[in-house]
């Protein structure tokens, strides 16, 4: 049978599977499906298949009528083309790399329930030991993660390192950086630019991420190289943020208090890259922390000490140098001189010839990684001879061999004098770029570039490529582009160098032209991704450190494009908790744009009342969204839509929006009559104009104002509502809450609890399948209540600790109100457990990881079922 006729009968088998998987209702009531299952399976094995065009579609189809008998069959033709006939089990399919990782995992777990750890442990191994990617797989169809197949986790910490690198000669350092921290809870790694501080940093933490017993919490690196020295004392970019962004958590209040309370019982290793340029702030950090959080450790790199005390000094030492020409090999300079040698040249070898100009090429370049690094480049273009005689002709004005060490100044003014006008303003403009760039952005600000003067001047995109000027610098080792990321960089010791060296004419330039690009580039990653937080934290983040220096040059040079920068912005500063920056900006760029037009200005209000409401300003909240209100209704009567659908629909949604955040407002403050006011006028809106989705995220958000209240019926109405139209469009964060809060008010109803347990399982699945942390709580959380009705007192002790401990780790806390029932719901649970009970419960919830509390929640809940089906 073709390739493609296998392709699509493992497809086939798959979707068949997961039909089989489903609960018995979704059968007719003789358990097999309707239609004959011999024709579905004749016309999948015979000779003439499918149409290409629509085959995956009819095969799935198809799959969903098949019996176990036909599944029986897809197995045997599978193992027929893939096994050689050999029938003695479908676990023979694992070592097939031709079968999809979904489509191997779905055949393999059959009833759900089947797969043991040795065989999960095997399709981790056909996975490339990538135990995310395949918890992804399971995550993605529905498949439980069970607890016992956590032994296949490798033995390292949790980290945010970069894949490690391997290791020239610093075996002794690394060792030598261990002892010390062994001893010292703050190590500084010192040196000269380009010496390895960085690499070595990492290299030890890749050694120590590989015993779990050192730093349980983890190993975590923050870069500070993209801040500015005065962006550190912004909301934006103090360093308390940006550690928790590498820790992954959130800070509700984003001060340092904050983080240090986070990080009082763990332990960990913080490596704090490039501290030289904010020695003030990581010093002030640092020492805020080294008392109450006994049990985190921090290893600097910086040019200084950060000179704190009892902090243990480490000046990283050159690569060893040889002590004769014969000697290279042995030698780590030598080593590593050849390997980035053959990354350029392939064939390059150490020979009688070269050896004694590379011996003294060696001394000159001192043993700096990144001196010999840059160096290594040009044996592409030239004998190890000539490289020698050009550096020393260019340091020496003549062709002298005289034994010195060379600087970083002297080494890139030869390294200059081998590149072209156009290769050297590129470098210098994206010396410009903090934290990277992506190939777009590079070429969106840098065409225009003027290069050479008078009559010969020239833009860079008249003269030659972006592209190739760009991939001919990263030859030269002048600029770095990672192998599994899209983002192009430069090491800090060259960037340094290079920025600030443009002309003023230019740098204006390119100033304006990023202005322009990112500008364009928010507004439009904004619009398609605002729903989907992770992907928007990602790119935005990426990009944040030189969103912040546009917004800076923009609200000198052009203060609307600034406004319209910073609108853009405000759902990722919502999500990353910088409301004090964002407010603070917005506020001073409304006062510098009273002219601008009247929907800027109301988007603006509305974003600047967004962030005067999550910093407890309600008064000045509401006044700001008021303004939003009255400025969008003075521009609709002087712009009417008259019967433009798709205006009145843009029109009705900016208003729905300002009304919903009054009802937020409303509801901080207590005024539950003026929320349930604001809420009822934004879906009013959203009916008038047919806006279905809109309409049903506002019915959920009301359902809940008014489950809280305890407004049962009201709640029920408008979540079923919601449901209704929010089911048919799959998986979303909205159909989650919707569903987990209905089975609230069902339970508060004394419904069924096999109703409320059916939804409460539909939204923690479909969380699970989202990555939804947050909502995973409010699901535990729910189910902590059903359990104490049906019974479970001990089970929902163990998932009121589950909810805090994951609280405590996002650091996210629940509105007054819902605190207000977990206190009633604790209160309760200690009414029918000893204090002894309880505090060992309590203990043991804390104890467990996330996929346990889960499955706590599944297996009781079902248990309860089980048994009352029974009775």
């Amino acid at each position: 049978m073709h390739n493609y006729t296998y392709q699509m009968l493992l497809e086939a088998a798959a979707e068949l599977v997961l039909v089989y998987t489903q609960p018995a209702a979704k059968r007719d009531q003789n358990g097999r499906y309707a239609e004959d299952w011999r024709k579905i399976t004749i016309s999948l094995r015979g000779c003439e298949f499918m149409n290409t065009n629509d085959g995956t579609k009819t095969t799935r189809q198809r799959a969903r009528c098949l019996t176990d008998e036909a599944l029986k069959m897809l197995k045997d033709a599978i193992l027929e083309k893939y096994c050689a006939g050999n029938n003695g089990g479908v676990t023979n399919l694992i070592s097939f790399s031709q079968i999809p990782l979904t489509v191997l995992v779905v055949i393999m777990s059959g009833d759900r329930t089947n797969l043991d750890v040795k065989t999960v442990e095997k399709i981790l191994d056909r996975a490339g030991n990538d135990l995310s990617k395949l918890k992804g797989v399971f995550k993605n169809l529905g498949l439980t993660w069970k607890a016992h197949y956590s032994v296949l986790l490798p033995n390292r910490v949790p980290n945010n390192l970069p894949p490690p690198r391997e290791i020239i000669g610093r075996t002794n350092e690394i060792n030598q950086v261990v002892s010390f921290l062994n001893k010292h809870r703050i190590v500084t790694l010192t040196g000269a630019g380009g010496i390895g501080k960085t690499h070595l940093a990492l290299s030890t933490a890749n050694v120590l991420s590989m015993d779990s017993r050192l730093f349980p919490d983890g190993i975590w690196l923050v870069n500070l190289a993209s801040v500015n020295s005065d962006q550190a004392n912004k909301v934006t970019h103090p360093i308390h943020q940006l550690i928790a962004e590498a820790l992954g958590i959130r800070l509700n209040k984003n001060t340092r208090e904050c983080l240090i309370q986070w990080l009082s019982n763990k332990n960990l290793l913080l490596i704090l890259d490039n501290c030289e340029h904010l020695l003030d702030e990581c010093k002030t950090l640092v020492e805020s922390f080294i008392r109450p959080c006994p049990n985190v450790k921090v290893i600097a790199t910086s040019l200084r000490l950060l000179n704190i005390q009892g902090e243990q000094l480490y000046n990283v030492p050159p690569l060893g140098q040889p002590i004769s020409p014969e000697a290279i090999l042995a030698s780590t300079s030598g080593q590593y001189f050849i390997d980035q040698a053959r990354l350029k040249s392939p064939d390059f070898t150490v020979t009688e010839a070269n050896a004694n100009d590379l011996y003294n090429l060696l001394a000159l370049l001192g043993g700096n990684p990144l001196w010999i690094q840059l160096a290594a480049a040009h044996v592409r273009h030239m004998p190890v001879s000539q490289l020698l005689v050009n550096i020393n002709t260019a340091l020496a004005g003549g062709s002298s061999t005289e034994q010195r060490q060379i600087s970083l100044d002297e080494l890139m003014k030869w390294v200059l004098g081998c590149l072209t006008q156009p290769q050297i303003v590129l470098l210098y403009a994206l010396a410009e770029f903090r934290g990277g760039w992506t190939i777009q952005a590079a070429v969106a600000a840098c065409s225009d570039l003027k290069i050479g003067t008078g009559v010969n001047e020239q833009s860079m995109s008249e003269q030659t490529s972006v592209v190739e000027m760009l991939t001919s610098l990263v030859d030269w080792n002048l600029v770095v582009r990672p192998s599994a990321a899209q983002r192009y960089s430069m090491l800090e010791p060259i960037r340094l160098y290079a920025h600030g060296k443009l002309d003023e004419a230019s740098r204006n330039q390119l100033q304006q032209s990023l202005i322009s690009y990112f500008v364009t580039w928010t507004r439009e990653t904004v619009a398609k991704l605002e729903s989907r937080q992770p992907e928007l934290l990602q790119l935005i983040g990426a990009e944040i450190y030189n969103l912040t220096a546009c917004l800076d040059w923009a609200t000198i040079q052009c203060p609307k494009a600034a406004l319209q920068l910073a609108c853009s912005l405000t759902p990722f500063w919502d999500i990353s908790c910088y409301w004090a920056e964002a407010y603070n900006r917005l506020s001073n760029l409304l006062t510098l744009n009273q002219e601008a037009d009247k929907v800027l200005l109301a988007t603006a209000y509305l974003s600047a009342g967004i962030f005067a409401k999550q910093l407890g300003k309600f008064d000045e909240a509401k006044a700001m969204m008021l303004t939003s209100e009255k400025l969008l209704g003075e521009y609709v009567a002087e712009n009417p839509p008259g019967n433009d659908i798709s205006l009145q629909r843009k029109y009705g949604s900016f208003l729905s929006k300002i009304y919903n955040n009054l009802a937020i407002v409303a509801q901080e403050s207590g005024n539950f009559t003026q929320e349930i006011e604001m809420l009822g006028k934004s879906i009013d809106i959203k009916r008038r104009q047919n806006l279905t989705t809109e309409l049903a995220i506002s019915l959920a958000n009301r359902g809940y104002t008014y489950y809280i209240n305890n407004e049962l019926d009201n709640a029920k109405a408008d979540l079923l509502e919601a449901i209704s139209v929010l089911k048919p469009l799959g998986d979303s964060v909205a159909y989650a809450n919707a569903l987990n809060n209905l089975g609230g008010v069902l339970r508060l109803q004394n419904q069924s609890p096999d109703r409320v347990f059916d939804n409460l399982k539909s939204s923690l699945l479909i969380r699970e399948r989202l990555n939804d942390r947050r909502g995973i709580i409010y699901s535990l959380y729910e189910f902590a209540h059903l359990l104490r009705v049906i019974g479970g007192q001990e089970q929902s002790v163990q998932l009121i600790a589950q909810v805090d401990k994951l609280n405590n780790e996002l650091n996210y806390s629940f509105p007054h109100q819902e605190e207000c029932r977990k206190e009633e719901l604790i209160a309760l649970l200690k009414q029918n457990l000893s204090i002894e009970e309880y505090t060992s419960v309590l203990t043991k919830g804390c104890e467990m990881t996330v996929e346990q509390a889960v499955h706590i929640a599944y297996e009781a809940a079902s248990q309860y079922r089980v048994r009352h089906q029974n009775t």
